[in-house]
């Protein structure tokens, strides 16, 4: 599933090419992965210009002038395909040869502008979904949530990092990295490369670390996901974003699925476990 720096090099991408396109006409394929009625579309989408996208944690928000706005979540196989002349990956995983001819089999929303491009929300395995709501329920919606600060906010302290884990002192520190009320937007994949930055073997529990083991952890949150989205996230299962090419964090992934390599600090094989339900990496000599 995207991770925050995939979910912000999409939105990256959706405001350089739809901010300010003014939508003439939006297509239901899969009703199941929509929600909206009838009235709203025509009186809050159609004729309405896109003015701005934000992403909160792993999701996008496209903001009409209507006030009224998308709520997207691309899940496990969930694509945003912008065509014009050529069509361009926004970000996603593709469905092979089959994008030649759109809108496909996978197409579930299909938005179109007044000059003549058009955005395609494609899901293989339809776990993702595009929610229509007043602006005021899009901020209630995620409230709902009750996300935590993501690292790369400016209120994400090194005192909020701490209250995080007094709350949460018996459980393993990957378990709380991928806490979503905790601190938002950090995946797998980040998870066990924040815990190999921090030297923290990511099965320790919160109560054993030490001040600068908190400090370490704190730090490597912000500089790994900052590092991620500017490298355009990490490329796996074909994921794709903007320019039609893969992210490059993957081929500078510190451990994760890299079991049986060596680490990139002390060459000791990298060995996996399981930890808060996920395949955990880790190094066993340079993570403590």
């Amino acid at each position: 599933m995207p991770e925050l720096p995939e979910v912000e090099t999409v939105a990256n991408g959706l405001r350089k090419y739809v901010v300010g396109k003014t939508i003439t006409k939006l297509v239901v394929h899969e009703h199941k992965k929509f929600k909206g009625t009838a009235t709203e579309i025509k009186k809050f989408v159609l004729k309405k210009k896109i003015v701005g996208v934000d992403r909160k944690a792993k999701w996008l928000v496209v903001n009409l002038n209507s006030g009224y706005g998308f709520v997207i979540h691309l899940k496990m196989t969930g694509q945003l395909l912008y065509t014009d002349k050529q069509p361009k990956f926004l970000g996603g995983h593709t469905m092979g040869k089959e994008q030649t001819t759109l809108p496909n089999n996978h197409t579930r929303v299909e938005f179109i502008f007044t000059d003549g491009s058009k955005l395609f929300f494609q899901d293989m395995r339809k776990f993702g979904y595009v929610e229509l709501y007043p602006a005021a329920d899009i901020e209630h919606y995620f409230i709902q949530k009750k996300l935590g600060i993501e690292p790369i906010e400016p209120t994400y302290t090194f005192d909020y990092f701490c209250t995080v884990l007094q709350k949460r002192k018996r459980t393993s520190i990957k378990a709380v990295l991928l806490n979503q009320q905790a601190i938002a937007g950090i995946g797998n994949i980040y998870a066990d490369d924040i815990c190999w930055q921090a030297r923290v073997k990511p099965t320790r529990r919160v109560s054993t670390l030490t001040r600068a083991e908190q400090r370490a952890l704190y730090q490597a949150s912000h500089d790994i996901l900052r590092e991620a989205i500017k490298l355009g996230g990490t490329s796996f299962s074909h994921y794709y974003r903007v320019d039609g090419k893969t992210g490059s964090y993957w081929n500078k992934r510190k451990v994760y699925d890299r079991t049986g390599e060596p680490c990139r600090r002390c060459k000791t094989i990298i060995k996996k476990t399981r930890c808060a339900g996920r395949g955990t990496h880790f190094c066993p000599t340079c993570q403590h």
